[in-house]
């Protein structure tokens, strides 16, 4: 749901969706069937040349979406950001910018 989401008209060619989440085209056919058993994405033709079969996202397909990303954005804040005091944010801070800084210098051979 979330790699059509992220499509222009929230559609995609199946081989190319197949291709995004690294499943193969059969494995796709059967999850999208799924999908569109529960009215969460339709299967239509391709609307570049016809040829080629599209998944598309539907209303209740996005409103799912929307729903799941909300949960999970306050699951992460309650597991994570919540835990996090100032003083570990000073912390945090600290070794990211050491990261950073050493990931600007060239690699040892060692």
């Amino acid at each position: 749901l979330a790699t059509l989401s992220e499509n222009p008209g929230n559609r995609l060619r199946m081989s190319d969706l197949a291709d995004k989440v690294l499943i193969s085209r059969s494995r796709m056919t059967y999850r999208v069937d799924h999908l569109i058993g529960r009215g969460l994405v339709v299967r239509s033709r391709s609307s570049d040349d016809g040829r080629g079969v599209e998944a598309q996202l539907t209303t209740a397909g996005t409103e799912l979406l929307e729903s799941a990303g909300a949960q999970y954005s306050d699951e992460v804040r309650r597991m994570f950001i919540n835990q996090v005091d100032g003083a570990m944010v000073d912390d945090l801070m600290g070794l990211f910018s050491s990261v950073s800084r050493a990931s600007d210098q060239p690699l040892s051979s060692g």
